[in-house]
């Protein structure tokens, strides 16, 4: 035969995955699926023939955001940046040398249409989240 590694793994209260053996293909496998970012800390390891067996402990960090927290954070920083800058641009020190206030005015809306953008498009503009 060839060489094989197997995972040897307890599940815990907190760090339980979740058994998926009645839908699994390969039931006879014990397949379990766990969080993402799920840490493995590998405690031991021994051999059986050509089998690695490696005992690890699993790491579940119940305060971790998920994804769409994630993503819902940031949209609302982009959208706060958007609606203060043409505020910080009209009245940034290195801005005030222009001599026109149309030029202001219209870098102001260049700032503000740039970061309106970025709250429209791309993982930013999901309502979902």
């Amino acid at each position: 035969g060839r060489p094989a590694v197997i995972f040897e793994m307890q599940m815990g209260m907190v760090d339980r995955g979740c058994e998926l053996e009645w839908i699994s293909q390969y039931p006879h496998e014990k397949e379990v699926l766990w969080n993402p970012l799920t840490g493995l800390e590998v405690r031991n390891m021994r051999l059986e023939g050509l089998l690695t067996i490696v005992e690890v402990k699993l790491s579940v960090n119940l305060a971790a955001s998920t994804l769409d927290q994630v993503v819902r954070k940031r949209r609302l920083l982009v959208a706060d940046i958007a609606s203060n800058m043409p505020v910080q641009v009209r009245s940034d020190p290195s801005i005030a040398s222009m001599k026109r206030s149309e030029d202001k005015t219209a870098l102001a809306k260049v700032c503000d249409s740039l970061l309106n953008h970025a709250t429209r498009s791309g993982p930013l503009s999901r309502t979902d989240a």
